[in-house]
């Protein structure tokens, strides 16, 4: 009886391959950050008012300055659970709790997130699987070392995701996510690497162009992840896998920028150097006024306004379609196999 409650209930789990070089660290825990409860709370009232633009539309589609705090759906979660999987372009403060210098618990990181302050994001304000949550009805989910290890702190998902995709070396185990139900699975290419400002930066890029070099590996790994998917979709029958190509997404953006608002395709709002590319974003008088126009955040992430428009693209595909063989939206409202 409860197997069968629970294939009715199947959580949702996101991968988000890798993004920048592995690193090593030994586990730190600082002081905690005191966050209003509200804001990460699942909570029914609104914290907005009526008339605030809704907290699903793309950042393209509202004042590029920073946005409000968006109320939780007061409808039910479309999914039971969240968890996720990634590096640095999903870890929500994994690494806030490792001695690294890869962190992201300073200012201005978080300057544009719905609390003002830096929470360990490696972005000025949300990254893609925030917006996803909303999408879902659930709250941001919260980061794996920030928890205390209760069912309350667990109960809508983890976020397992931590700069250097590896940095805690237990989260590299073998989970065998089929048996323990998960039946809905997104899995994330790698995006273009070679366009970063580090690596324009690294490589002489003399005009901005993207390093040729980098970005043909990145294809050539997204095309045979498609291709593992589709035999893990045969191999697991009951399962609902898509492949999500942020490559062809951020590259549509990169290409067509104008049609999305940007006007800084190569140097990052927040960094030293050539296209910003050099020294990596350690303080406010680093970062540009407005990161809205701004492509790349710091040396190799995305901005709040690329990550909004990313996460319109794998739940309906808004802008281009970069998921296979349907987007979140659909796979979500498919009858469980």
């Amino acid at each position: 009886m409860a197997r069968a409650v629970a294939v009715t209930l199947p959580f949702l789990f996101i991968l988000v391959a890798a993004i920048a070089e592995q690193s090593r660290a030994l586990t730190v825990p600082p002081q905690l950050y005191d966050f209003p409860q509200a804001i990460i709370a699942y909570n029914n009232e609104p914290l907005v008012s009526p008339s605030a633009s809704p907290p699903f539309s793309s950042l393209r589609s509202v004042s590029p300055s920073p946005y409000s705090i968006s109320p939780f759906p007061a409808s039910a979660p479309l999914v039971p659970a969240f968890f996720v999987i990634g590096d640095s372009a999903v870890d929500c403060g994994t690494n806030n709790y490792l001695g690294t210098f890869a962190r992201a618990d300073r200012p201005p990181y978080g300057r544009d997130f719905d609390t003002g302050r830096p929470t360990g994001r490696f972005c000025n304000g949300r990254i893609p699987v925030d917006f996803l949550a909303l999408r879902l009805g659930l709250p941001f989910v919260p980061s794996y070392l920030g928890q205390k290890g209760t069912l309350a702190d667990m109960i809508h998902g983890v976020n397992y995701a931590s700069a250097g995709a590896g940095i805690i070396f237990s989260s590299g185990s073998e989970l065998n996510l089929y048996d323990m139900n998960v039946r809905k699975m997104v899995i994330m290419g790698m995006p273009p690497i070679g366009c970063a400002p580090h690596y324009l930066w690294k490589y002489g890029s003399k005009n901005g162009e993207c390093v040729e070099e980098i970005n043909n590996m990145i294809t050539e790994f997204n095309f045979l992840m498609r291709y593992i998917v589709d035999q893990l979709q045969y191999e697991l029958p009951q399962a609902q896998i898509i492949f999500c190509d942020v490559y062809e997404g951020s590259m549509d953006i990169i290409q067509n920028h104008a049609n999305y608002g940007f006007t800084e395709t190569t140097d990052a709002c927040c960094g030293l150097g050539k296209y910003k590319g050099w020294v990596m974003c350690i303080a406010p008088e680093m970062a540009c006024s407005n990161a809205s126009n701004h492509i790349w955040w710091d040396q190799y992430h995305p901005t709040a306004a690329v990550n909004s428009i990313l996460a319109d693209n794998v739940w309906n595909g808004l802008h281009s379609q970069m998921c296979y063989p349907m987007n979140l939206e659909d796979m979500i409202s498919a009858r469980p196999k």
